[in-house]
């Protein structure tokens, strides 16, 4: 480089769609998706809290209110 100025090379690098060592939940949620979704119809709110309480064997809690 006879002008003096220094270059800058820039190496694009698509990241994955998922990264599950930045989420420890993310490998876990993929199974509990496929145990309470319903892929014939669509569930309602208070139906999927059920299911995603009963599934992870949790305490439904009242929702907070906006």
């Amino acid at each position: 480089m006879s002008s003096g100025k220094a270059a800058v090379r820039v190496v694009v690098c698509p990241l994955p769609l998922k990264r599950p060592w930045r989420n420890r939940i993310e490998p876990k949620g993929v199974h509990g998706k496929r145990a309470i979704a319903e892929s014939a119809r669509t569930l309602h709110g208070e139906e999927l809290k059920h299911r995603s309480c009963t599934y992870d064997d949790c305490e439904l809690l009242a929702s907070i209110a906006q």
